[in-house]
């Protein structure tokens, strides 16, 4: 759906990307905004859209003294998993699979957190923890490419390191691919 915005005068004259309001941007917005009220250390959301229902869809967030949380798009409280101190979240969804994945940098545990998001429900699971070869694992992106996950990770030094990632319900494995 796409929103016109109206309320000021000159909204009318404005070119029609100055009028259109990217729903995406809004969300993204509100899940900073709920971050942020909910702890001084909260920090980085991820927006995941329920494959049917929009609004059942979930912001995770860190908190980086305790884990991943995880909320309602009007800010209500969903999950907790208190997994340790990890930095930024990044997740891809795929039709592909039952679930959706999730991936954190976790300082705690020098590792890539893994989550599996339930594409039916939106339970949030931790997965485990893939080890990495450098310490303190700071920022953390995932995508798909071909079918298959891959991750980057970030550290404080300027290391960067691509990882390939094998989930599945029975398995978890990862292979740093580049640094």
């Amino acid at each position: 759906a796409v929103e016109l915005l109206g309320k000021h005068p000159r909204a009318a004259r404005a070119p029609l990307a100055a009028r259109v309001r990217d729903p995406h941007g809004d969300v993204r917005e509100r899940a900073v905004r709920i971050l942020r009220s909910t702890s001084p250390a909260a920090d980085d959301p991820a927006i995941w859209r329920h494959p049917a229902d929009a609004a059942r869809s979930l912001i995770l967030g860190t908190n980086k003294q305790a884990g991943l949380v995880v909320y309602t798009l009007d800010g209500a409280l969903a999950q907790s998993l208190p997994i340790g101190r990890i930095n930024n979240v990044d997740l891809r969804q795929s039709a592909e699979r039952p679930f959706d994945i999730a991936v954190a940098s976790n300082d705690q545990a020098n590792a890539i957190s893994v989550f599996f998001v339930n594409r039916v429900s939106g339970a949030v699971t931790h997965r485990g923890d893939l080890p990495v070869t450098t310490r303190e694992p700071y920022g953390i992106c995932q995508g798909r490419e071909g079918g298959a996950d891959l991750v980057g990770v970030t550290y404080k030094d300027g290391t960067v390191e691509v990882w390939s990632l094998t989930a599945s319900a029975p398995a978890l494995s990862g292979q740093m691919l580049k640094s």
